[in-house]
């Protein structure tokens, strides 16, 4: 009788065990999160992370998500208040992450902890907390070289350290004391885009990253490879959706810079923003910019609309010269 009690109990015991692992699985419903997200849903993003915690509440992708949702929110939106917040809540999701002492047999482990840092990295420099941003940066990078050594077949590994590499290679001279102080960052422009362009060209085109690989990609490539043409390839192959503000962002953004004026204009035109959708006041300066390159008269439109809705602090007084560049073709 004894043994029949204890055989069940023991089952019960094992399954208890095996579903408190914690683990990584991108499904359907994290890729629906992800799509959200990049959509600026934040709203419905942070609602469905919840509920994918609450039916997951061991898969790590949701915390891995979590963490774009901080990041874009506070590149967008230059909250001060928004910005110390989060940065408890960074805190929390990192000792949760490492919490998990047999994480290193996923892939998926230490690439998302260097992901968390290396967004982190990029949002306090954003709010000029270079000190902190190097030491993110650092973290970051030790945590994409490590996961290399144990994982060095997962192709995300690249598109963390070519980032990260292609940074260090621009980083402006009065900023370099960070690297020389904390050491571990390596890197230039050359070997950064190399990463890159080998991570996105063998992503599987299934992969929930691959766009996101891409654009970074195209971007520095452009901005730091000094090669248009190759750049504005990429994000033609990418098929972004320009309804969407973060495709319409990169696209126009980069359409920009390659000498495609007037279908910036175009694009930035045609966007609506979508209910429940993050406010990105940033489109409309750009948008500004474009109609001011074209010399249309209802370019300060867009300017004044920037200017008086955006609550931070980053191209104000870009845009205050550019209405005073409007103000004197207009004869003013």
């Amino acid at each position: 009788m004894y043994r029949l009690l204890v055989i069940p109990f023991l089952l019960w015991t094992l399954n208890m065990s095996a579903t408190n692992d914690k683990y990584y699985e991108v499904n359907e419903g994290i890729k629906s999160s992800y799509q959200d997200i990049m959509a600026l849903n934040i709203s419905d993003a942070r609602s469905s992370l919840s509920e994918l915690k609450a039916s997951q509440p061991n898969n790590y992708s949701t915390l891995h998500l979590a963490n774009y949702v901080d990041f874009l929110e506070l590149i967008i939106s230059e909250n001060e208040g928004l910005y110390n917040k989060r940065l408890i809540e960074r805190s929390q999701r990192i000792e949760e992450i490492l919490v998990n002492k047999n994480g290193d047999a996923s892939p998926y482990h230490k690439y998302v902890l260097g992901e968390i840092y290396l967004h982190w990295a990029i949002v306090k420099f954003k709010f000029q907390d270079y000190y902190s941003g190097f030491r993110d940066a650092s973290k970051a990078y030790r945590y994409f070289r490590q996961n290399r050594d144990l994982h060095p077949d997962f192709l995300l590994n690249s598109k963390g350290l070519g980032t990260i590499e292609t940074l260090v290679g621009v980083i402006p001279e009065n900023l370099r004391w960070g690297v020389k102080l904390l050491g571990g960052l390596q890197g230039d422009i050359t070997s950064g885009l190399e990463k890159l362009n080998y991570a996105y060209n063998n992503l599987e085109d299934g992969d929930i990253f691959k766009k996101e690989t891409g654009i970074i990609y195209a971007y520095l490539l452009l901005h730091y490879g000094n090669k248009k043409e190759d750049s504005w390839k990429v994000i033609e192959s990418l098929n972004l959706n320009t309804s969407n503000p973060t495709d319409l962002f990169i696209k126009s953004s980069l359409a920009h810079y390659v000498g495609k004026n007037d279908l910036t204009i175009e694009m930035l035109s045609t966007y609506r923003q979508e209910p429940g959708a993050m406010q990105f006041d940033y489109l409309s300066y750009m948008l500004g910019i474009a109609k001011l390159n074209r010399l249309d008269a209802d370019a300060d439109d867009y300017l004044l609309n920037y200017i008086q809705n955006f609550k931070g602090q980053y191209y104000i007084k870009d845009a205050y010269l550019r209405l005073a560049w409007h103000a004197l073709v207009q004869g003013d």
